[in-house]
C-alpha cells in the first residue's frame, strides 16, 4: 500500500542534472503544445549531494521521474537556482548510473495507484507553484517533490 509521506531532511545541493534535452520550467509554454499526455508511473528519487561534506552528513537531492504514456521518461526537480528543471531522460542510463551515484526510488506508483486521468501538464503546474527562491528549509527540492508526489497519489493511497 503506497502512503503519502513527510518532506525529507532539508539540504541544498549544487547539482548539474543528466537528462537529453533540458528544459527549465521557466515554462516554454510549447510544452503544454507537446505534453506528451497521461501519467503511467511516477517515482520519488534520492541522491546523495554533490558537496562532500554534506554528502558525508546525509545530505540528499529529491526528484521525480515520471513516464507517461508515450513511454517517455521525465525528470522534474527544484534546483538551488530556484528553478523547475524538467527534461526527457533515458531510463536505462539512469539505470545504469544508480548505483555508483547512490540514487535510488524511496517510493513508486503505477497508474492504479495515481489520481485518475494525470497528466503530466498538472504535474507541471504543480511544480510551477514551486519555483522561486530557493530555500534550504523551506523551498527546496523536497518540498517540491513531496507535495507534487502526494498531489499525484490516489487519496485512498
Amino acid at each position: 500500500k503506497l502512503s503519502k509521506f513527510s518532506t525529507p531532511p532539508s539540504s541544498s545541493t549544487n547539482y548539474s542534472p543528466m537528462g537529453t534535452g533540458e528544459s527549465h520550467l521557466a515554462f516554454e509554454d510549447n510544452a503544454s503544445k507537446e505534453d506528451p499526455g497521461k501519467v503511467e508511473r511516477l517515482e520519488f528519487w534520492t541522491r546523495p549531494l554533490n558537496n562532500p561534506v554534506a554528502a558525508a552528513a546525509g545530505g540528499l537531492h529529491s526528484f521525480l521521474v515520471i513516464r507517461t504514456n508515450d513511454t517517455k521518461h521525465h525528470r522534474l526537480e527544484k534546483l538551488v537556482d530556484g528553478k523547475i528543471h524538467v527534461r526527457v531522460i533515458d531510463r536505462v542510463k539512469m539505470e545504469i548510473t544508480k548505483r555508483p551515484q547512490k540514487m535510488q526510488i524511496l517510493k513508486a506508483a503505477r497508474i492504479e495507484n495515481l489520481r485518475s486521468g494525470l497528466h503530466l501538464r498538472t504535474i507541471r503546474r504543480w511544480a510551477r507553484r514551486h519555483e522561486g527562491d530557493y530555500d534550504v528549509h523551506s523551498a527546496n527540492c523536497h518540498r517540491m517533490a513531496t507535495d507534487v508526489w502526494n498531489k499525484s497519489v490516489s487519496v485512498e493511497h
